[in-house]
């Protein structure tokens, strides 16, 4: 095995003797400490369900940052792996770039029906049996197996628990209990308000009634960045504020998750979701969260007392999360559409750089549908798209156009040849699509205007 490169920070090594004779599910692992963390390298053979649910030998090779002691902790962990598999014969190599723990499954070419073969929290390679012997050429009984991770860490954080929503947050005399571990973990700008060399450490409320930061959407925010399937849905007309915020106080998971319902609306807009609780506060959003497993509910109860120390005539006690019911929801999902057409939608993507809802609203919107927007956001189009936009949208439209129109002229013949031809009068009233000349003309008349 070569040492450990100068941009690595560790390395695992692991042997595998006789593979031909590997037993099914015998796991082998090694273990050791990499840049204060605990790092697991561990190896199997396991039967995976082909396509047609018959059993399929793999080798599977996994790593993952070990830090089950600190499950409760508001720590993380991104790095760069490179796993390293040798035999007398043969040597392969597999990378992966930005690895951040703690995480879902991530696995390198994932066949179907794995799921469960690795656990969650894990890089992992999948190597069938039989592409193993040939790839290695592995022929005889005592044919080992040197594989080595090597690890180089990004950026990792451990900064305590969280559970303790004992940091205050005090915007327009309203204060907002939150843990600033969590913020830390999910936020370069917090992490350097809270722990960098300058922050204050002797006191745990910050104001930010300087900042101007409208309330609602900065609680909507703070709701959003838990790292839960099923957070709580802000308000339809919160989200461009919401996205200012995250952009504002480098939360990307919030600006990911308002893209997302950009593109495919709230969840009651698939009848097969459920709906969110209607009092989705702090507690049963930590209790529904499978990153913070449990809460102490001692914790959580002491934020009475908390705020009641604080209390005055025109304090109010507010957690980082928000009520949302039932009608409110149906609201939305009825307005989201009249709160943002696909030109505003564009006009938010291109600000914050939201490339799927740019390539959402693209793909959907067609010429009669552009012109139809156009009309009722002129001043948004002049005024919030960039010219490289504009000419980017025109030529999608002008191809679409150029598509549709032979697509009519295509039906015009197969009628004409059917014998089933519309009356010459008739036949300029049957044509509905926009070409390419008359899009341009009038989009240009409306810019005048």
């Amino acid at each position: 095995m070569s040492g450990v490169d100068d941009h690595f920070d560790g390395l695992l090594d692991l042997k595998l003797d006789r593979v031909l004779s590997m037993e099914t599910d015998q796991k082998f692992t090694s273990n050791g400490m990499i840049s204060r963390f605990n790092w697991v390298l561990g190896a199997f053979k396991h039967n995976i369900l082909n396509e047609e649910h018959q059993p399929k030998p793999t080798l599977l090779i996994y790593a993952h940052c070990n830090e089950r002691g600190k499950r409760l902790d508001g720590w993380s962990c991104n790095s760069r792996i490179r796993f390293v598999v040798e035999s007398e014969r043969k040597s392969q190599q597999y990378f992966f770039d930005n690895a951040r723990f703690p995480m879902t499954s991530y696995r390198a070419v994932p066949p179907p029906s794995s799921s469960g073969c690795l656990a969650n929290g894990t890089i992992g390679i999948e190597l069938p049996w039989d592409n193993l012997i040939q790839d290695f050429q592995l022929s005889g009984d005592k044919d080992c197996l040197n594989i080595s991770v090597k690890i180089n860490v990004l950026e990792q954080t451990g900064y305590g628990s969280l559970i303790q929503l004992g940091a205050r947050f005090l915007i327009h005399d309203k204060i907002i209990f939150f843990n600033k571990y969590h913020l830390a973990t999910y936020s370069s700008y917090f992490r350097t308000l809270f722990f960098s060399n300058w922050a204050q450490r002797d006191g745990d409320e910050y104001d930010l009634t300087a900042s101007g930061d409208d309330l609602e959407a900065f609680q909507q925010m703070l709701a959003m960045s838990y790292p839960v399937d099923n957070f709580p849905e802000p308000s339809v007309s919160k989200i461009s504020d919401i996205l200012r915020l995250a952009d504002k106080y480098d939360l990307p998971i919030v600006t990911e998750r308002c893209e997302r319902l950009l593109i495919n609306g709230f969840s009651g807009d698939d009848g097969n979701v459920s709906l969110p609780c209607s009092s989705n506060n702090a507690n049963n959003v930590c209790n529904s969260c499978n990153y913070i497993p449990m809460v102490i509910t001692s914790n959580l109860s002491n934020l009475g007392n908390i705020g009641q120390n604080n209390n005055n005539n025109h304090t109010q006690l507010h957690t980082h999360s928000y009520q949302h019911n039932h009608a409110n929801l149906n609201q939305n999902n009825n307005n989201i559409e009249q709160h943002f057409s696909l030109i505003q939608k564009l006009a938010l993507a291109e600000r914050y750089q939201l490339y799927n809802l740019k390539a959402h609203c693209l793909d959907k919107m067609s010429p009669a549908h552009f012109c139809a927007e156009l009309r009722a956001n002129i001043e948004v189009y002049n005024r919030e798209l960039s010219e490289g936009l504009k000419a980017e949208l025109d030529e999608k439209m002008s191809a679409k156009c150029t598509e549709e129109l032979t697509t009519f002229q295509q039906r015009q013949e197969n009628a004409q040849n059917e014998g089933h031809l519309p009356p010459p009068h008739k036949r300029c009233c049957s044509m509905r699509w926009i070409n390419t000349k008359k899009l341009k003309k009038y989009k240009k008349k409306m810019r005048i205007a």
